[in-house]
């Protein structure tokens, strides 16, 4: 995940030729609007990396054209606001996921806000996975980044 600003500053076809060479999967780029791609999407195209998609509830009737060419997974944002670890999740996610699954061609995940076992279990159910984010870069810190107690905490929420 990284913003539009930081890749502008690389250089974008440099940018996406790195993470090409570096094995990268995919790139979530959460502040570049769906009528901006065309400034990113020929350079990713010419790879074998993933523009993931980021919608929220909010995204409305744009979902379809927001996930329609989606390739590795499509990320739904769990919550308004900025991510962090706060479980107040937004009162309309079950119908949105639905939603966003009658359009996505790939997988649909939750993040934002997933942070613990029933977080994991109840999304599981309506989604394809779940996104955990600042609760692994929280694990990090507490354990001083020992690997094993990352696994542990990783295994956690699907055990």
């Amino acid at each position: 995940m990284v913003y539009y600003s930081s890749i502008i500053c690389y250089g974008t076809e440099k940018f996406v030729d790195l993470l090409a060479k570096i094995d990268v999967d995919g790139v979530i780029i959460p502040d570049l609007p769906y009528e901006e791609y065309d400034e990113v999407k020929p350079y990713i195209d010419k790879t074998d990396l993933c523009m993931v998609p980021l919608v929220a509830v909010t995204s409305g009737d744009r979902v379809p054209m927001l996930v329609k060419e989606a390739k590795g997974f499509v990320y739904c944002v769990s919550t308004l606001g900025v991510t962090g670890g706060q479980s107040n999740f937004d009162k309309r996610i079950d119908d949105f996921l639905a939603e966003v699954k009658k359009y996505s061609p790939v997988p649909v995940c939750i993040g934002f806000g997933i942070s613990k076992k029933a977080d994991c279990d109840r999304f599981n159910k309506i989604g394809d996975g779940c996104i955990v984010g600042s609760a692994v870069i929280r694990e990090i810190n507490k354990s001083g980044g020992d690997p094993e107690a990352v696994k542990a905490f990783a295994k956690s929420l699907v055990g």
